[in-house]
């Protein structure tokens, strides 16, 4: 299901005519009139060439040939209509200049994509407990603009219950400075998410399943759910034992993977990968104001889950997540059309003000519950977004060539 949207350079065009046409704008300095982007004073920008890079250090065009903004466009932007004066010497206000943004879809995003081929793609087969359930991709931090190797974004971690006490949730302006580490002046919101963009291409086994379900997204026993991990403050062991039933107690070592058994020891080598902030001798959680605030370590094995959820196995003395049998519907992305063997190449966009029909979102083969916003605009800065394959039933096999995921922010 594709974007209807109008394109971002067009609306924000459409913006700045409606504003200069409603109000008797003062002619701008050309020192402002010089930090507008290109893209801006002229209509040529179609013609250019676009990179198919997934950084957001620095503006790019998309394959549709529409410029997607670096954190620094958007600023820039935002500092032009900022200085922008009307009659009498009055400015725009903030909230006006936040709806003019969002409604260019002025955002700037990051963009993670992990690829196997056509050739040789990954394969997540049914009637495996340990295999059908199969992590296959994590996000940048919300907000956050870099972080750490590629190898974060696709590795797996163990399962960590989030915290059930929000006052262990890092403050906004902890994910604020970490940001600013990499876009001074940025002031994000807290819960700055505006749309994701799931581009998936996959395939199931291309048999079985009720002949009636052939060729359509009925009956589908291959597809894709959206995860949620997040940092909390304080010892992840101390966490991880809220959940735990009473007089169960777990020592470091008995931190187990979803794979099946890499304890906390074995993953020694993460222990210098704090990423944007490495916190100082000394700074730890303190109730008196005159200590260092303490600040996510940023570390991959610090994140707990939110989705998949955690529970703690009582026969086995572990945690374990959870996966029921059938698609959550206010997680699934996608599922593969009934049967068919041929590559699908699925664009599925979750926008944090959609109000779609439940119906339609079935026949699509997406997720009943996903069209109303809720997953992004819960979002809080720092977050990440993974994805996960999944395959249920003797025979079924989830084909997958590649995933990528777009995340947009307001700045």
């Amino acid at each position: 299901m594709t974007d209807n949207h109008p394109d971002q350079q067009g609306r924000l065009q459409q913006a700045w005519a409606v504003l200069q046409g409603s109000w008797p704008f003062r002619t701008l300095a050309p020192s402002i009139l010089q930090l507008i982007p290109e893209q801006l004073q002229s209509s040529s920008s179609d013609n250019r060439e676009y990179t198919g890079s997934t950084t957001t250090a620095r503006g790019m065009y998309d394959e549709d040939g529409i410029y997607l903004p670096s954190p620094v466009d958007v600023l820039v932007v935002r500092e032009m209509l900022t200085r922008a004066t009307l009659a009498g010497d009055t400015t725009l206000p903030p909230e006006l200049i936040n709806k003019v943004l969002d409604f260019a879809e002025y955002w700037p995003h990051s963009a993670t994509e992990v690829a196997w081929g056509d050739d040789d793609p990954k394969r997540i087969y049914g009637s495996h407990r340990e295999h059908e359930n199969q992590f296959l991709l994590r996000t940048l931090p919300l907000g956050i603009e870099r972080w750490g190797s590629p190898d974060l974004f696709r590795r797996p971690i163990g399962p960590k219950p989030p915290s059930k006490d929000e006052t262990n949730e890092y403050p906004v302006d902890c994910f604020q400075k970490l940001a600013g580490a990499s876009s001074q002046d940025a002031h994000l919101l807290k819960n700055p998410c505006r749309r994701i963009v799931f581009t998936i291409r996959s395939h199931d086994q291309g048999w079985g399943g009720e002949i009636a379900d052939h060729g359509t997204h009925r009956g589908s026993w291959t597809w894709f759910e959206a995860g949620h991990e997040r940092w909390y403050k304080g010892d992840p062991e101390e966490l991880m034992s809220e959940l735990a039933m009473s007089g169960s107690k777990e020592s470091d070592e008995e931190e187990v993977e979803e794979s099946g058994g890499t304890t906390k020891e074995g993953r020694d080598d993460e222990r210098n990968q704090r990423q944007i902030h490495q916190p100082q001798k000394g700074e730890q959680s303190s109730s008196s104001s005159n200590q260092p605030q303490e600040m996510p370590s940023m570390k991959l094995q610090d994140l707990s889950t939110l989705y998949p959820r955690v529970r703690f196995n009582n026969d086995g003395k572990m945690y374990e997540f959870l996966h029921p049998t059938v698609p959550e519907e206010d997680h699934k992305i996608q599922c593969n059309i009934t049967a068919d063997r041929e590559w699908q190449d699925h664009r599925v966009v979750w926008s944090y003000d959609d109000d779609v029909n439940p119906e339609g979102l079935e026949e699509a083969g997406r997720g009943t519950a996903t069209g109303d916003g809720k997953f992004v605009r819960e979002l809080k800065l720092g977050d990440v977004v993974t994805v996960w394959g999944k395959a249920r039933f003797p025979g079924w096999v989830n084909n997958i060539s590649s995933v990528k995921v777009d995340v947009f922010w307001a700045l």
